[in-house]
């Protein structure tokens, strides 16, 4: 029993993933970036490092961007090397498909500050 249980959630999650993502919140932050590294064992997918550096937040936050996504890549590596804070707007998304993210929480745009 307990199997068909498992069966019928896993083949529900795929059917949701297969039909897109699904967003259940947006936010922006205002961070220096500090890394982008382009890897994946299967799916090779954008991740973007964040420094946080708030004084009450002292981590570091992994946040990803679309493979298709060329211009908001492009804002995040010149963010990178001119090694200023920027405004980062993303979005959460449950349901991630693998091959296009790295991480539940999306880059969609860039914004100097």
């Amino acid at each position: 029993m307990k199997h068909k249980t498992m069966s019928i959630i896993l083949v529900v999650m795929f059917a949701l993933s297969s039909c897109g993502c699904i967003e259940y919140g947006r936010g922006s932050s205002t961070d220096t970036l500090y890394g982008l590294e382009y890897s994946g064992v299967f799916w090779k997918t954008w991740s973007v490092w964040l420094t946080n550096d708030h004084p009450y937040e002292g981590h570091s936050a992994i946040y990803s961007i679309a493979n298709d996504d060329t211009e908001t890549l492009k804002k995040v590596q010149d963010a990178i090397e001119s090694k200023k804070k920027v405004k980062v707007l993303y979005r959460n998304e449950f349901l991630v498909y693998p091959w296009d993210y790295s991480s539940d929480v999306i880059i969609y745009d860039v914004i100097d500050e």
